[in-house]
């Protein structure tokens, strides 16, 4: 009898594999897959779990679902499966590919420059082949053994870092009150992503018309017109706020690093009724906060931390459907509506903290300190003055492109005006309990935000500090009953510092900010804080204040001068002007647009909480779509002036519109576009075609191919080009249409119509396949060629595929029409419902 040699069989992996090596197996790599990538994302920014409100059984909850309970129920799931018909091996072997497919995938997603496909089929292999070395090679085993430890050290690593640590361990730190005071109620609220600018007139005050809630308070307060922020990122700014010092390092926004704050020095003076979104510096004893039920809060942690991960694990091409998570802290799919429509429309969590915050504000014999922190107007830009949300999906401004960083100008002035409307809330809140007089109120934003191509947005570039760091600062003391305007260098370090010398407070720290002058005092011409993020604060003049108002005026106006709504000063005498008193009579034929989301003004419903007011789309031309000024008109009346712009996909050109919400009628409303001609014209409006959408009941004697059209899936077409006045587009040399048929009781069609413009002066050589199947192949001629294809359709066909190749030009010659990719262009395809029509 020939011997076996075990040590052979161990070497090789011919043993199988037990049950407890595959749970360890899996553990290891579900730590390297899924848990360290996620711990390592959100341990970097520890403000996502505060603003989470994340206490010591979130953090081990979490840490336990991540690294046990997951890994222990993707094992369990593997079992049961083996016990079907597939057996043990073949789920356990693609577990383990999957997983370490994940291991690669983050990594290999970075490469920005590489084919989605390619990168995710590249991680798959990997993971095949680990999951096959696995199988064969006992010593593959063992070292997936031995990384089993990282499922508990992971962890571990995660709860003791800075910032971390000490939001689930708790603080023993002990506080110093500022004493009894004064008994002055103190109101302060700081915004989000404010600069000063935005809320300036032509005379550079305090827009009255479109901010009428700040414009009531600066008529009664003293405001800092010269104020700048201490930093740009909120995490840093609004503690600076909250304690009178200049940021330093990277502490975390919590009350164990600034033990010493406004909360505490008030303690012993005031009821404390605060809403922090992105600090946690008032400690329990003091601030009693509403605080969801554990499940509820590991539920919105998770799905956000899920999307968060999907970021970090997808290829970039693949995220652009994704919420995105530079908008916010957490709730980043309440950006948008639901795909399903305006039905689940959910107001956003931390306005209704705002308003319940509203309700327990009340006067008695203890004054109240009320501290909220407003994340308005920051991103997503989602709401109309009115509250109500007006977009679809989440908005990704362009960086370059002029326009683009206009039309995102716009909205940011759109949702200035709500969070002036909630600024009214808190004053009509003051004077409904009796406060408003006797408060010292103090509003101001944690920093600006920059509208300036090619320049960041929050990052301090050459010129867009003054949009970056210039923030509102409006205080009114106790009784004050008229307002003045100030120059000073003012800082929000000085706050802390200002309100402690109006309300009596001795506050026990020396702090960097100082006390604010007013009335007659000498205007203050030093900065508290000299650097902002370890350099020179830069010099802004109030010059460069008022420059930056004037170009926001120039874009859209002011209140008194063009009214409450920002509309954009683009061919602004049209606006309101009825569309067919100035429409010319043909439109130009290399043109043709597009409205995105059209079936969405089929129905409107103001009373929904959604008012489609953002009306956009893609123009396409023969000659290019670039720079069109175009009128937007709405049930006849022209609504919105824009112009298209390029973006990145070649031949498709977005234009964008905001129309007030008034524009809009409940019921249905008709949306077209027209080109705008120059003043000098005897007509000012060019009527577009419009492009089908996807919502059409049927394709039957609908031409396609001529515009791209919703719905039908194509490739290999090139971009439209004009031939003596008509559409086509040009063929690649292979190119393939597939068309939805007719459904619900329709009859299908019967015949296909192909319609081709050959461009080679010496003719093309052209294959026709038709769901796979040849129907012609032939040379046709120079000029152009049509046919009809009778079908016989398969039963319960939903789609039909047209597919077209040729061979590309024998050469240039002089005709221009012949200088393209291809030697053959399609003029169109209609599908006809019977046979010989």
């Amino acid at each position: 009898m020939e011997k076996v040699d075990h040590r052979d069989k161990r070497r090789s992996g011919a043993t199988p594999i037990s049950a407890r090596d595959q749970f360890v197996h899996v553990l290891a790599l579900f730590g390297f897959a899924i848990a360290q990538p996620l711990y390592d994302l959100l341990g970097n920014d520890p403000t996502f779990f505060i603003y989470h409100r994340s206490g010591t059984a979130d953090f081990f909850s979490f840490v336990g679902i991540v690294s046990l309970l997951l890994p222990a129920a993707l094992f369990a799931i593997v079992e049961l499966l083996g016990l079907t018909a597939l057996g043990r091996r073949w789920p356990r072997a693609v577990v383990i590919a999957a997983l370490a497919a994940l291991v690669l995938l983050p990594p290999a997603a970075r490469l920005e420059w590489a084919f989605p496909w390619l990168i995710v089929a590249a991680a798959a292999l990997a993971g095949v082949t680990v999951a096959y070395v696995r199988e064969r090679f006992h010593l593959w085993r063992r070292f997936l053994t031995l990384l089993a430890p990282a499922i508990l050290i992971f962890p571990l690593i995660f709860l003791f870092r800075d910032g971390i640590r000490d939001q689930w361990l708790g603080s023993d730190e002990r506080w110093e009150s500022g004493g009894p005071g004064s008994g002055v109620p103190i109101v302060l609220v700081v915004f989000d992503a404010l600069p000063t600018a935005s809320l300036l007139d032509a005379r550079h005050e305090i827009d009255r018309i479109r901010y009428p809630s700040f414009a009531k308070l600066a008529d009664v307060a003293t405001w800092y017109r010269r104020a700048t922020a201490v930093d740009t990122f909120t995490n840093r700014a609004v503690p600076a706020i909250l304690t009178g010092l200049c940021p330093t390092g990277g502490k975390a926004p919590i009350f164990s690093e600034f033990p010493r704050n406004l909360f505490t020095y008030t303690s012993e003076a005031n009821r404390i009724e605060a809403v922090e979104e992105v600090t946690s510096l008032c400690p329990e004893e003091l601030c009693a906060r509403e605080i969801e039920s554990l499940g509820g809060r590991l539920s919105s942690l998770f799905t956000d931390a899920s999307i968060a991960m999907a970021h970090t694990v997808l290829p970039v091409p693949w995220r652009e459907g994704l919420p995105p998570i530079d908008t916010g802290l957490g709730d980043f799919g309440d950006g948008a509506l639901p795909s399903s429509g305006t039905k689940g429309l959910r107001h956003d969590a931390r306005i209704e903290r705002y308003e319940s915050s509203l309700s327990r504000l009340t006067s008695g014999p203890e004054p109240p300190l009320y501290f909220a922190h407003l994340v308005q107007p920051h991103r997503p830009y989602v709401y109309l003055p009115s509250g109500r949300k007006y977009r679809l999906e989440h908005h990704k401004p362009d960086h370059v492109e002029p326009w683009a960083f206009r039309h995102n100008y716009q909205r940011h002035l759109l949702q200035l005006a709500y969070a002036d409307a909630l600024l009214g809330r808190l004053l009509e809140r003051l004077e409904s309990v009796g406060l408003f007089d006797d408060a010292l109120i103090v509003v101001t934003a944690d920093h600006g935000v920059s509208f300036r191509p090619n320049e960041p947005a929050r990052d301090l570039g050459q010129t867009n500090a003054v949009d970056i760091l210039s923030v509102p600062l409006l205080i009114k003391r106790p009784r004050q009953r008229s307002g003045e305007t100030r120059d000073d260098l003012a800082q929000t370090v000085d706050i802390l510092p200002t309100l402690a010398e109006v309300a009596g407070l001795e506050l026990p720290a020396q702090l960097d900010g100082l006390p604010l002058p007013f009335g007659d005092a000498p205007v203050r011409a030093e900065r508290s804080c000299p650097q902002v993020r370890s350099q020179p604060a830069p010099r802004m003049t109030l010059a460069d204040l008022l420059s930056a108002a004037d170009t926001k005026i120039e874009l859209f106006g002011d209140g008194e001068g063009a009214g409450p709504f920002p509309a954009h000063r683009w061919h602004s005498e049209l606006l309101q002007s009825v569309a067919s008193t100035s429409t010319c009579s043909e439109a130009p034929s290399h043109l043709a647009y597009r409205v995105e989301n059209s079936q969405l003004y089929e129905a409107v419903d103001p009373a929904s909480g959604f008012t489609p007011a953002e009306i956009k789309g893609f123009l396409m031309g023969a000659q290019g779509a670039v720079g069109v000024d175009l009128a937007v008109v709405l049930n006849g009346t022209v609504a919105a002036t824009t112009r298209s712009y390029r973006s990145g996909a070649a031949d498709f050109y977005p234009w964008e519109s905001i129309v007030p919400e008034n524009a809009l009628h409940s019921g249905k409303n008709t949306v077209s576009l027209f080109a705008i001609r120059p003043p000098q014209e005897s007509c000012r409006l060019e009527p577009l075609g419009q492009i089908g959408d996807a919502e059409q009941p049927s394709l039957l004697e609908a031409r396609l191919g001529a515009w791209p059209v919703p719905g039908v899936e194509e490739n290999g077409f090139g971009r439209p080009i004009d031939i003596d006045g008509s559409i086509v587009r040009e063929l690649k040399r292979r190119a393939v249409l597939r068309m939805p048929l007719p459904s619900g009781g329709q009859a299908p069609p019967a015949t296909l119509r192909v319609s081709l413009e050959v461009l080679d002066e010496a003719g093309a050589s052209v294959t026709i396949r038709i769901d796979g199947r040849r129907r012609f192949r032939g040379r046709l001629a120079t000029g152009t060629w049509d046919e009809k294809f009778s079908l016989d359709l398969a039963p319960g066909s939903d789609s039909l595929a047209l597919g077209l190749s040729s061979a590309g030009l024998s050469s240039a010659g002089a005709d221009p029409r012949q200088d393209r990719a291809g030697a053959i262009a399609l003029r169109g395809v209609w599908l006809l419902p019977e046979a010989g029509e």
